[in-house]
């Protein structure tokens, strides 16, 4: 018998109940001439070659199938997408994906050998591995007739605004849903008004309601628009400064005087319209660091020069603490020891009303800055919270000298051991 499978072998059954079979020769002349010996199997085992056969068949073409290959002999790279018929009712049938990249991936290592006979032997050969890698890639096409899908990402790239993703549903020109954007957007506006915004990552679409046009969006702005101002051929460029983020004890006002005016001065500027100059200041603070030159124990007084308010131009007469506190003492010495009993006599607190600062440091004029028509201090490292900062001053106001506190000359014939009146600008327990 000839079997339709094995088209190119000859069987014959034998007696015994076995198959014999041999492999005809079309191009031999002689048609009883064999082309090798005749084997013999049993019929069991001629069943199962065939169940064989058919099951591998039957696992390539579902194999084929899932990958939408409808060829059996080979597998291919784009997946099957199987879709439902309200999804092809809506987007359509055709899904088209191109994706399109590469990783690269380098591994290396690299050693280096010092023949310096200063190191130790195990540090003169030192070694460390590579791994460098990067990943770029794309995808465009679109799902169904109007859906598009444009993306692209790239590890190395130079600005975060060259990764995009961008999908775009498109509808027919009678649905209410006319547009959906989402990933990066931009919002325009019809006028010249209000700017539109670019470079947005979020989610955008487009609403039509007979006449009535809609558009939402709900997103996130990237990008931000500076400007410069030029005038008079100089840049100007203008700044933000949060509150939160200010210069702490750094910056002091002399007196309330200056704080008080200070919007006042400044009111045509670049031009300051103070009539203040400061001519001379003496400034001292906590000595933290060790020093021993030019120490001198101080008592600072808060009100001195002023209080909050009173209008009244900053001197020593201001107010009559400071000749209250010098007619304690007058010309007689000022101990140490006693400055805390005298002065909670006369009704002050220490830490708010005064402030004792034994063994206080002169600062140089290389460890501050004076603005001397406004009136304020900047000193070159801030002071800590418990730090004390207690000036002495003297400056002139539309013609006039006026004094805050002692200066040299005040307190040159006194000893080291007596105390100076100042003017105190910073206590330790108080924050300005």
């Amino acid at each position: 018998m000839k079997n339709s499978g094995f088209s190119n072998y000859n069987f014959s059954f034998n007696p015994e109940g076995s198959i014999s079979f041999d492999k005809a020769n079309k191009e031999a002349k002689n048609p009883f001439s064999t082309y090798r010996i005749p084997e013999t199997i049993s019929l069991d085992q001629y069943s199962k070659q065939q169940d064989k056969q058919l099951y591998s068949r039957m696992l390539r073409q579902y194999a084929s199938a899932t990958d939408g290959v409808s060829d059996v002999s080979g597998r291919g790279l784009k997946p099957k997408l199987f879709k439902s018929k309200i999804f092809d009712s809506i987007m359509g049938q055709k899904i088209d994906l191109q994706p399109n990249g590469f990783v690269s991936v380098e591994i290396g290592a690299f050693f280096q050998n010092s023949d310096n006979p200063l190191l130790p032997i195990r540090q003169r050969k030192t070694g460390q591995f590579v791994f460098n890698q990067q990943a770029s890639f794309n995808l465009t096409g679109g799902i169904g007739d109007l859906m598009k899908i444009n993306t692209n990402f790239d590890t190395k790239a130079a600005f975060n605004f060259q990764n995009q993703l961008k999908m775009n549903y498109r509808a027919q020109e009678e649905d209410i849903i006319q547009n959906v954007e989402a990933g990066n957007i931009s919002f325009t506006l019809p006028t010249t008004l209000i700017t539109g915004v670019n470079n947005l990552m979020g989610f955008k679409t487009s609403l039509r309601f007979g006449k009535l046009d809609v558009q939402l969006a709900a997103s996130q702005q990237r990008s931000k628009v500076e400007s410069i101002y030029l005038r008079g051929g100089s840049q100007a460029k203008g700044f933000e400064i949060r509150c939160d983020n200010y210069d702490e004890n750094r910056h002091f006002f002399l007196s309330h005087f200056f704080r008080d005016n200070y919007e006042k001065w400044l009111k045509n500027m670049p031009i300051v319209l103070s009539g203040v100059n400061i001519t001379r200041i003496e400034v001292y603070v906590t000595n933290r660091t060790g020093n021993t030159e030019t120490l001198r124990s101080v008592v600072g007084f808060a009100d001195v020069g002023g209080k909050k308010g009173d209008g009244k131009v900053a001197s020593n007469a201001a107010n009559g603490i400071f000749k209250q506190v010098f007619d304690v003492y007058g010309n007689a010495t000022r101990p140490v020891d006693r400055i805390n009993t005298d002065m909670q006599g006369l009704g002050l607190q220490r830490g708010t009303d005064f402030e004792l600062l034994r063994g206080a440091k002169k600062l140089t004029e290389r460890d501050y800055r004076v603005n001397n028509e406004m009136g304020y201090i900047s000193l070159l490292t801030p002071l800590k919270n418990d730090e004390v900062l207690a000036v002495s001053y003297e400056y002139t106001y539309q013609g006039r000298q006026y004094k805050v506190g002692e200066l040299t000359e005040d307190y040159q014939n006194r000893t080291d051991g007596e105390v100076l009146f100042m003017k105190l600008l910073k206590s330790s327990t108080i924050r300005n």
